[in-house]
């Protein structure tokens, strides 16, 4: 029979009660018909010490069982304790412990300041299911690894984002409506930096077509100089090609360099910077080059030629060992510290041209070569002519490439590296180019009288091949 109700009065359990069953029924029912929205029943379970101190026990609850050897065995229990008993500050702790491996051991503990999971630092695993995965939380009791979305994958790891689809693993997101933004730091708080010192690393790790873990991209920093004051850091960038892994560019305090396993290589398997223009044929991307957020110059290639520009158009300079070696401005090319237009060289040409008589000397001149080159003023011509049949008597002129500007002196001329003229016309054989010509005759005999000039009907059917150089505008 049980017993629904007992008055106080008439019963003492002062040496304790055990309630037995013979059966799955319950041994113990605690039941409130009060209508209101309070707390009951209730389970009062309370420690009256006369002396109550921090770290007593105040009250606990045991599952007990028998093993296979019959004995009594606490698999599982939760207790109470009193952390701080000074009035006014009071804390208190609560612990829910199981027995393994024959030991009672901590799986949650709260306090006035901490939950605790495994506060025994067993090798004890922490799982948190979602709706569609059983590992949404995952804690590595063994090797330490705190897991989001699976279970461990590389035991030296310390934090570790899984997924198996194509969804975004790790979203930082800031709401904050001043200016800060998200932030993710490498902090080393190294109690003994160096210089070099690695401060963090980002590896981008794939497969390859084996299976093989394979590091395919990172980029680190490293502390160059950690002395106080003058702390240098560099952060670079490396790739993985032809299954060999490099460092390909690194920013430093005041570069950008460009790494290659030869010092200045340049070749088609060199790293490279790429500039793509996204919508143009002929226009590449390009460097521009800022001072104080004005663009001073650019390097760019258009037409498949490489351009140099500067926004002022002032011009570049190229520096040697010891100072400016060359410049380039609106003059032209300039040599050392040389500023002055005058001293510019401002054209260079090579080319070729076909001689003709100027004088129409009546037969045809064949020009078996004529080639020239043209540096700044000074122009060096030669050419192979062959005179054609003529009665012609006047001075035998050819034609040049660029009209002379010599003024009031013969000063164009050269020499005579072949002819088949005269005996009469071979002496002191020379080419002579007039005040402003455009043209060439050749004078012959003495210095002192220039009137001596070759005449086309004295080389009629004749060759001769010369050089002359010459100054122009």
């Amino acid at each position: 029979m049980a017993i629904t109700k007992v008055s106080p009065g008439l019963l003492d359990l002062d040496s304790g009660i055990t309630i037995s069953v013979a059966d799955n029924s319950d041994n113990l029912t605690l039941t409130s018909t009060d209508a209101d929205a309070n707390s009951g029943p209730n389970l009062r379970m309370y420690r009256n010490s006369s002396s109550p101190a921090d770290n007593d026990y105040i009250g606990e609850i045991q599952f007990e069982g028998r093993n296979d050897n019959s004995q009594d065995v606490v698999y599982a229990g939760f207790q109470g304790r009193v952390l701080d008993a000074s009035d006014g500050t009071e804390d208190g702790r609560f612990e829910l412990y199981t027995i393994r491996n024959g030991a009672q051991t901590s799986m949650m503990m709260t306090s006035a300041s901490e939950i605790i999971f495994n506060n025994d630092s067993i090798d004890l695993d922490f799982r948190v299911e979602s709706d569609g995965n059983a590992n949404m939380l995952f804690v590595d009791g063994g090797n330490d690894v705190v897991c989001i979305g699976g279970t461990t994958v590389e035991s030296g790891d310390h934090f570790e984002v899984l997924s198996s689809d194509s969804s975004t693993n790790v979203r930082i997101r800031n709401t904050n409506a001043g200016a800060s933004s998200s932030s993710v730091i490498f902090d080393k708080a190294s109690s003994s930096p160096a210089d070099d010192d690695q401060i963090g690393l980002i590896n981008f790790i794939g497969n390859d077509d084996t299976g093989n873990a394979t590091v395919y991209a990172q980029i680190f920093s490293n502390s160059t100089d950690v002395s106080n004051g003058t702390e240098d850091g560099t952060l670079s960038i490396g790739t993985t090609r032809n299954g060999v892994y490099a460092t390909r560019a690194t920013f430093t305090g005041a570069n950008l360099a460009f790494g290659h396993t030869s010092a200045n290589a340049i070749s088609s398997t060199a790293p490279t910077l790429s500039m793509n223009h996204p919508s143009s044929s002929t226009l590449t991307g390009g460097i521009s080059y800022s001072a104080n957020g004005t663009i001073k110059g650019y390097h760019y290639v258009e037409n498949d030629f490489l351009l140099h520009q500067t926004a002022s158009g002032v011009g570049q300079k190229f520096y040697n060992g010891s100072g400016i070696g060359l410049r380039l401005d609106t003059d032209g090319i300039k040599f050392g510290s040389d500023t002055a237009a005058a001293n510019a060289l401002d054209d260079y040409e090579e080319g070729t041209w076909t001689v003709a008589e100027k004088n129409g000397q009546g037969g045809t001149v064949t020009t078996n070569r004529a080639n020239y080159t043209k540096i700044g003023r000074m122009v060096f011509a030669s050419a192979s002519v062959l005179v054609g049949t003529t009665t012609n008597n006047n001075i035998l002129n050819f034609t040049l490439p660029f009209a002379s500007t010599i003024n009031g002196y013969y000063l164009g001329g050269g020499n005579v590296s072949y002819h088949e003229f005269p005996s009469a016309q071979s002496d002191n054989l020379r080419p002579n180019i007039e005040n402003a010509a455009a043209d060439v005759h050749f004078l012959y005999g003495d210095n002192s009288t220039p009137s001596l000039a070759v005449k086309c009907n004295e080389v009629s059917t004749k060759r001769i091949d010369f050089f002359v150089q010459y100054q122009v505008s």
